[in-house]
């Protein structure tokens, strides 16, 4: 169910979220124009720096793919400058990567960038997360699971979709949790 569908149905119900984290060119060419067919539209999280860095899986993103997923209807996100973990770096440090990853993007002309996060590897602190928290919308992290009926914008849970054939049965479980 996307947001729209669950605020006409008469409020917040369970809501399915999206996100892309250093992308590989096909996340938003492929993935991005499946959510967009279907009507929902996803989150891409990156830092800067991930254009000049060799990405794993297939052809990286270029600029012009930032600016056409945005214009898409899609969310850009930061994820630090240079893609730091706060386990290796200290809390300062950390937050200066975080404003400086956001800044350098919000810098790209007419480039829409929101305020929302994700921890590069998933890896965060206590003391990152008090700090980031204060700085952004929301912050996302690699911790499994369903975020609710509580939720820790500070640390939003989310679950891996990409692997074997198998993993369909962990998914099917996630969306079937009320």
């Amino acid at each position: 169910m996307c947001l729209s569908q669950a605020c006409s149905a008469g409020g917040i119900g369970p809501v399915v979220s999206f996100s892309f984290d250093d992308f590989p060119r096909s996340a938003y060419t492929v993935g991005g124009s499946i959510l967009k067919d279907l009507g929902a539209r996803g989150t891409f999280y990156t830092s800067l720096v991930s254009l000049t860095r060799r990405v794993v899986f297939g052809e990286k993103f270029r600029l012009d793919d930032l600016y056409a997923l945005t214009a898409d209807g899609h969310e850009l996100a930061s994820h630090t400058l240079n893609h730091v973990s706060s386990r290796t770096t200290s809390v300062s440090a950390f937050v200066q990567e975080v404003r400086e990853g956001r800044a350098a993007m919000q810098q790209l002309p007419d480039l829409t960038v929101s305020n929302n996060f994700a921890y590069p590897f998933g890896a965060v602190t206590m003391a990152a997360k008090r700090a980031v928290g204060r700085e952004m919308l929301s912050c996302r992290g690699t911790t499994h699971g369903v975020n609710g009926p509580v939720v820790d914008l500070n640390l939003l849970r989310a679950n891996p979709l990409y692997g074997e054939v198998d993993r369909l049965d962990c998914v099917r479980s996630l969306l079937s949790t009320k």
